[in-house]
Order: structure tokens, then sequence, then C-alpha cells
């Protein structure tokens, strides 16, 4: 009868409406019988008897006598439940008659006046009414009263009927700990409702623990032992990933792991038998258990984390299996146990990296040391995941036949779970080859040494097809013979000079030779990095004599079977029939993480034009996006990556109408042959389709952010700004589903800004050198551009713009009362700003190259501009005010000059235009459009993209 009880201050809810509602249900007879039914002369008898002879249904109880008993049943549990509960003026006389003015204290320590308490007061949503609940537990705990349970039930907002409902418990403890940011009002309510609060005390334990109250949390797990609330099945993994994910590694405390592996034993030992643990309600003792204790483990880093790997081997040990439950681990197991192992080595890695007493040589052995330890451990804890995933081999059809015995032995071992190898696990492997933490290299982000980088591709590629395919298109673009997983030469001497010149040295005696990369053997065998063995048949298998003597033999790893548990393991209901949903589909064989993985291990061997191949081959492949692969290997092979990899009939501009000549206005490269040559449907039938589970936004701001660290040949925006030209030219992204999103454009705001200020200290370190080389007085501005740069640099913003402009017409479709919104003005105001701001490096003060530079300036925002005059205040909008400053310079440079082009003339006059518009005329904004988009028409703003140098 809870559904018929209201929380609201613990009241009793009338039930007539409900009773109305039941005897509806039972009117079914004719009206006949309902109107003798409501005479006062007609009996029940005769109305079953009348609704027997229409119907021929016998009626047990008439709709009167059904509406009887449930007001009998209903007012009986109105009187069961006021017995246990207080109504809200009962609540208050009691409150008023058991405590005195001044006991019962608010949050801030002034009294509690109770003449002036309301009802309204003693409502669960009302502050006064937690200070009260407070208060008086506080009181019995200084009096060690016995408390009122009627009125804590009242003052919770709960009856004892709603107590026997753990679901309703669990969900009120949660709005308390929502609502109160405490647990005692949650805690009290888990505690009234006894066995019933076991889930309720799970959630406190998790929010106690989120809040990285250790102590509370303990507290809470002990004294729920007192009110004889047992542990379920999940309690203790909340409490032990609770106290991983709350505490920074390496900072576990002893005795809290102590603590943990106690329990964890106190489990464990209960579990001897398995079935009498399920029929005497225990918790039973599973991998879920030793996973999220291992995770407690990892995080104390005292003798190399020595507790972990004691703890993880007492627990495996096969002759342990007969004294306690048998525990197999999982692919999470060893994924948790790596990930820990990375994480310490990672931490030692920064201590001798911030080690200031150590030589250079000597910081160098230690963290080649580091990490060949590291490495070695993570080889230790993968072979034997894949000792525990590799099959037993199976006897063949002569061996079978000459003993049957041999047969039925393998089919037992067929229950064994094997471990999957998956994404995860395998991810966290690599990482130990691959990373920027290591310190062992001398590559940009001192990462990982190239010999490991290798070894890490060489166990990608042998592992996952689609990787390898990624590796044979990149090899495609190399005139030379010479493998991607060679680093390039500067890295590779660099490196090795390093390294030789400190174990040379006489005083680094003591560290061992093994530890130089250099002895490492390479391992390309794919027949040794991932061997085919036999998995068993399947249990859904119906001829498994057949399937086990006829073998198919699959790779050991293979990200896209599907998992083991889910087609080997079954489970059968109480009469034995299976009711587990057996599934064969394929899983994605790769993963965004996984191709991360293959791209910073190219970035960290040197190899650009290998990263910037892999990133077009993911784009196109799993992106929806259509490129000819063939035209950027082109590209790369006859100018490398100096210019881009995409020709010009990538570009996008925005399409604009002539409104007075009704033409639309075409784009430079429009004569030239274009892809667009190629009908869309077959564009669209030759382009895979958009995987979101392996390619989505967020691994496009990982490319950018990666050519924006590791490009180091000035042309970094323009790699960048060819990855968005696709994304937003519908031309192009056929899937249209892969669409970039306001970061990805704050991002990319950022590379320019950030090109800008390359730039300035470009220009500054090298002026300071020629100067001080000609042994003169220094006077190189602390910014400045020259105008190569600057024609570089405008161009590459004007494309972005133009970007942003068919974005916002495509997402939006001129819905919009501006162009653009104002967080993109803004942040194209700063930049244009901080290009005024600098100084420009013009050959001989050239007045013609510094108009043209205005002309890119203009044209980049001129169609963001507005004069001051019409700009109106109410509307809050954001425009590019500062261009203004090259507005006035191009029409003053035109003005003054002779024989002007065709456009150069049109484009003064629309400026002149622009100049005087009389914005107290009711069509001055038409005007100024027309203007403004004339103005962007009429400029030729075509660079030259010249050599630059490198930084």
């Amino acid at each position: 009868m809870s559904q018929l009880l209201s929380r609201s201050s613990g009241s009793i809810i009338h039930g007539r409406w409900l009773c109305k509602s039941f005897a509806a249900r039972y009117a079914t007879a004719s009206a006949v019988t309902i109107r003798n039914e409501k005479s006062k002369t007609s009996s029940h008898l005769k109305a079953k008897l009348e609704y027997f002879e229409n119907t021929g249904q016998i009626m047990k109880l008439t709709p009167i006598q059904q509406r009887n008993k449930l007001n009998k049943k209903f007012e009986k549990t109105k009187f069961d439940i006021s017995k246990n509960s207080y109504s809200p003026q009962k609540a208050l006389l009691t409150l008023k008659s058991k405590f005195d003015d001044g006991i019962l204290q608010k949050s801030n320590g002034d009294p509690i006046i109770l003449d002036k308490l309301t009802i309204n007061d003693l409502k669960i949503t009302s502050p006064v009414s937690k200070d009260i609940f407070h208060s008086i537990v506080n009181a019995k705990k200084l009096n060690k009263d016995r408390l009122n349970t009627k009125l804590l039930t009242f003052l919770l907002g709960t009856t004892t009927e709603q107590l026997k409902d753990s679901h309703v418990v669990t969900k009120d403890t949660i709005k308390f700990l929502e609502r109160d940011e405490d647990h005692l009002r949650a805690q009290q309510l888990c505690k009234l409702a006894g066995d019933k609060g076991r889930v309720g005390m799970n959630a406190i334990i998790q929010w106690l623990l989120e809040k990285g109250d250790h102590a509370k949390a303990f507290k809470v797990y002990n004294d729920r032992k007192k009110w004889n609330i047992q542990p379920n099945n999940y309690t203790h993994i909340i409490l032990f990933n609770g106290l991983a994910k709350s505490t920074e590694w390496g900072k576990m405390p002893k005795s809290t792991i102590e603590t943990c592996i106690k329990q964890f034993e106190t489990i464990r030992a209960n579990n001897k038998s398995i079935k009498d643990s399920e029929k005497e309600g225990k918790v039973i003792c599973s991998v879920e258990h030793f996973n999220s204790c291992l995770s407690v483990l990892m995080k104390n880093f005292d003798s190399e984390q020595e507790t972990a790997w004691d703890f993880f081997n007492s627990v495996v040990d096969p002759d342990q299996f007969d004294k306690l439950p048998r525990i197999q681990p999982d692919s999470q197991t060893y994924t948790i146990f790596i990930n820990g192992l990375k994480k310490y080595h990672t931490h030692q890695a920064e201590l001798i990296l911030k080690d200031r007493n150590l030589s250079s040589k000597e910081r160098t052995l230690k963290l080649l040391s580091n990490q060949r330890r590291m490495i070695t451990k993570a080889e230790q804890v993968f072979q034997h995941a894949l000792k525990k995933a590799t099959p037993e081999k199976p006897p063949t059809k002569a061996e079978a036949d000459a003993d049957p015995n041999l047969l039925a032995d393998y089919k037992k071992k067929l229950r064994v779970k094997l471990v999957d190898i998956d994404h995860a696990l395998a991810t966290s492997f690599l990482s130990c080859y691959i990373n920027n933490f290591s310190g062992t290299s001398t590559s940009h982000r001192l990462g990982s040494h190239y010999k490991f980088v290798e070894q890490g591709l060489t166990y990608l590629a042998a592992w996952c097809p689609e990787i390898d395919s990624m590796f044979h298109f990149i090899n495609k673009s190399k005139k030379s013979k010479s493998s991607i997983f060679e680093p390039n030469d500067i890295l590779k001497r660099s490196t090795d000079l390093r390294i030789h010149t400190a174990l040379e040295s006489p005083e680094m005696h003591n560290f061992n030779e093994s530890i130089n990369p250099n002895t490492l053997e390479l391992n390309d065998d794919k027949s040794k990095l991932n061997p085919t063995v036999i998995f068993p048949p399947p249990s859904h298998t119906k001829n498994k004599n057949r399937a086990i003597l006829t073998p198919k033999e699959k790779r050991l790893v293979d990200f896209s079977r599907p998992r083991f548990v889910d087609i080997y393991t079954t489970s059968n209901d109480s009469k034995g029939v299976s009711n587990k949903k057996i599934t064969q589909e394929k899983r994605k064989g790769v993963n965004k993480f996984l191709l991360q993985l293959a791209l910073d291990g190219l970035i960290a061997l040197g190899n650009e034009k290998a990263f910037i191949l892999g990133v077009w081959y993911i784009i196109t492949k799993w992106g929806g996006v259509y490129a000819s692969r063939t035209d950027i290997i082109n590209t790369i092979q006859e100018t490398g990556i100096a210019k881009g990899v995409l020709n010009e009939n990538y570009m996008v501009e925005p399409h604009q109408t002539d409104r007075n000549e009704g033409k639309e206005v075409k784009s430079e490269n429009m004569d030239k042959k274009s892809f667009t040559d190629i009908p869309r449907a077959e564009r669209f039938d030759i382009t895979p389709p958009h995987d979101s589970d392996i390619l989505d936004v967020m691994l496009i701001e990982n490319f950018i952010y990666k050519i924006h660290e590791n490009i180091h040949s000035k042309n970094g925006s323009q790699l960048i700004l060819e990855i968005l030209r696709v994304l937003v030219n519908k031309e192009t992204n056929l899937s249209s589903s892969l669409q970039p999103r306001l970061k990805t454009f704050h991002s990319i705001f950022s590379v320019l800004m950030k090109e800008l200020h390359d730039f300035n200290d470009y220009n500054y370190d090298k002026g300071v050198k020629s100067n001080r080389s000609r042994n003169v007085k220094d006077n190189t501005p602390k910014k400045s551009i020259d105008d190569n740069q600057l024609h570089y640099f405008l161009r590459n913003l004007n494309d972005f713009m133009n970007c942003l402009l068919v974005y916002d017409a495509n997402t939006f479709k001129g819905t919009k009362k501006v162009v653009l919104p104002n967080y993109h003005i803004e942040s194209y105001n700063r930049i244009i700003e901080r290009v005024y701001d600098t100084t420009w490096l013009i050959p001989h003060d050239n007045k013609a190259v510094v108009c043209q530079l205005h002309k890119s300036i203009l044209k980049s925002g001129i169609l963001f501009y507005r004069p001051q005059d019409l700009i109106d205040p109410r509307e809050k909008l954001q425009f590019s005010k500062p261009i203004l400053k090259s507005m006035q310079h191009v029409y003053d440079y035109l003005k003054s000059t002779q024989n002007l082009s065709k456009n150069d003339t049109k484009l003064m006059l629309n400026l002149r235009g622009i100049f005087q518009i009389d914005s107290k005329t009711p069509e001055a904004l038409e005007k100024f459009n027309a203007h403004a988009r004339n103005v962007y028409k009429f400029i030729d703003a075509s660079q030259s993209l010249q050599p630059l140098y490198s930084i």
C-alpha cells in the first residue's frame, strides 16, 4: 500500500478517489442491474442473477460490494499507519512538549524558537526542518535518550510502509544527499529502513568517497554492521573503486590498502562454496571485487608497488585454487595492472627530470633505466594475459580416434573462461612503448626512444589490420625503400649521440649497457607477435565433435572478434534452458585510441609527412569525407608538405549573388578542372560512410593540436585549415555527420594567434643575432612581421574566415541577423588588432605591397563590418570595427593612384559609397550590405606563397 501514501510531511492521503476508480473497474453490469443495486429494495443476489442472465458470466462481487471491501481495506491501512506516524499537528505539539527553547539550534548556532514554528517549517524541504533533525540527533548523543521513531519518520517525510520499499528508500536517500550536502538524514533514513536500506547505504558510501571523505565512508561502512544492514555484492566494489578514484596516484596510505586486503580476504574466505553463499545471502567474491581492490593497491608506490604484485600473485596462484574459490582475471584486471605500472614509472620520470642534483648524463641513463623497467614489467603482465587468452590445443582426428578420452578431457577444459585482448588492454600496454613522458628521446615532446616506438608500431601493425593498411598507404608515398618505422636522420643521430656520450662517461660505470635501447632486438615477426591458434567451438554449436576435429586457425589478437563471454559462455535457467542471447556480431577492429597511438608513434619518429598522410587516411576512411588520396600522395611526392597537401580545387568560398546582374559570383578556381567534375553520386559510392565510433570531432581537434605542436615548417596553420576546409564543404563532407564545433573554431583561432607570436619571436631572434654579428646597437622591435609572413598569414586567415562563413550558412541557413556570432567576431578582432600592433618589415617601404596587405585584411573582415551609425546598441552585436584602418588605407591609396584596373576602380567606388552612406535614410543598411559584398568581390587577394624559413 506504499503507493497509496503521500510523502508530504508524513500525512495520510484520502482514498475516496482511489475507491471510486476501483469500483468503476467492476461496473460492467447492465444499466438495469446498476439501477436495481442503487435501489434500497434490491438485493445483491438479485443483481448477480440479472447479470448472469444478461452476460452468461458469474459475478463474485457486485460493484457496491467491491467498493465496500476496498473502503474497509483502505480504512484499516489508514488506521495502521496512523498508529505508527504523526500528523503535522501532532508532530508540532510533540516537538513543543519534549524540547525547551534553546535546546534545538540552527546551523549557525542561533536557537530555534519553538513557539514560532509552523507546520511549513517541518516540511523536509525546509532548512529549519533539517536543523531540527540535526539538533534532535545531537541531543540524543549527549543525553543518550532513545529517539522518538514516529517523530523522526515524520521529519524524514516518510512512513512505515514506505520504509518497507527498498526502491523508495534508495530514491529518498539520494535526494537527501543532493539537497542537504550532508549524509545525516540520508543515513538515519536507511537505519530506520533496516535491511531495505542496503542500496541506500551503498549510495551514502559512494557519495562520501566522491567527496574524498574516507574516514566517514569507513565509519558508515562499520555502522551498518551495528544496525544489521548487511552489505550486498556491490558494497565492496563501490568502496574499493571509490577509494581508488578519490586518491591521487602514489598517495594511497598503507593502512588503507591493508584494510582493503583484509576485507577482500574475508569475503573470499566466506565463499568456499559459492552455491552455499548464494543460499545464505552472502556476498559472492567475484573478479569485479578483485579488480576494484587491485585498483586501490596500485595507487600505493611503496617498494615499486610490491603489495599489488604480491596481491595479484596470491589470487591467481593455482596452488590456492583448492583452498579458496577460483578467481579468473579478465582483460580489465591486466589493464588496471599495466596502467598502474605506467603511472608509477611516469611519476619516477617526473622526479628524475626535476632533480637538479643530477648531471645531464646521469639523468639520461636514469630515464632509460626507468622506461626499460616499465616495459619489462608490462611485458611480464601482458604475457600472462596472452597465456590466459590462448586456448588449449584440441586433439587431432587421428588422436581422438585412437584415444576417445582425449576428446572428453578437451571438452572439460572448454569451461575455462579465456581472457579477451581488447582495445583498452592493448592501448595501455602499447603506451608503455609510445608516450610523451619517458624522456628517453630528443624529440619535441621528450617521449620514448625511437627503438621503443618502432616496437610499439610493429605490435600495432600485427594486431590491427586497419592500422596496417594505413601504414601500407603511407609507404606508397615514400620514394625510398626505407620503412616508415625508421626515425628521421636528425632525430636518430641526436638521440644516439646523447646516449652514447652518457654511457661512455667514466663516472657512469654503474649503469649496465643493457639499458641501451639499441641493444633491443626488434621483433617484427607477425607470426610471433600475433600467432594463429584454434579456438573452441561456441557454446551454441550443435555438432561440437565435428567442430573440434575440423578446426580453423584464427589470430590470437583480433579486436573485431566477438568477446569470449558473448559466444562461449551460457547462463541456464532453473529448467536448464539457456537464457543468454548468443551474438556473433563483429566489433570494431580499431578505435580512436589505437589510431592516436599510431600517429603519436609517427610523430615521435620525426616522420611529419607520414603523420599528415595518416591523418588524411583516417579522415577519408572513417570520416565520410571525399578527398583523392592519390592526389595527396602525388602532392607530397612533388612538394612535400611545405605548401599543403590539397590543391586549390578544394578551396571554399562563400557563394554570393550579384543582385544587380543576377549572376552568381564564381570562385577564382572555377575554370580549373575540379573534383566536382566527378558526379556526386559517384563520389558518394566510393567514399566510406562516417563511423562516429572511430572518428569524431574530438579526434579532429586532437589532430589540430598535434599538427600545431609538432609541424615545425611554419605551415601548420595551412595543414590545419585544409582539414577544416573539407569538413565545411558539402561537396567533400558527403556524410555531413562529422562537423566542427565551437571548440574546434576556438582552437584554430588560437593557432593563428600563436602563429603571430611565433613570427614575432623568430624575427626578434634573427634581428638580435644579425645586429650582434655586425656589432651594431640592437634596435630590433619585439613584435615584428615581414611581408612574406604577412602574405602567408593573411591568406590563411582569409581561408579560415571563408570556412566560417560556409559553415555558418550551412548550419543556420540564413536564419540569423548577423553573419557570424559575437564570439567569432571578438576572436577575429583580437587577431587583427595584434596584426596592427606589430611592426611591418616591408622592403623599401613599398606602398603597393602595403596596400595589397591591407586589401587582404579588408577581404577577411568586410562582411563582418558595419558603420557605427548603423549599429543598433539594443541588439548587442559585435562587428569587425578594427578593419576601418585598412578600409581607409586602401581607399586613400587607390584615390591617389593613376591608371587603376577595372576591379580597383570598382573597389574604390564602393569604399567611397560606404564612407558616404546617409545613415538616416531607410535603405541605408541595405545599401551598405550591397557595397560590402562588392568590396569583397572586387578585392584581388590571391597571394603567391613564398618559401619561409623554419623556426
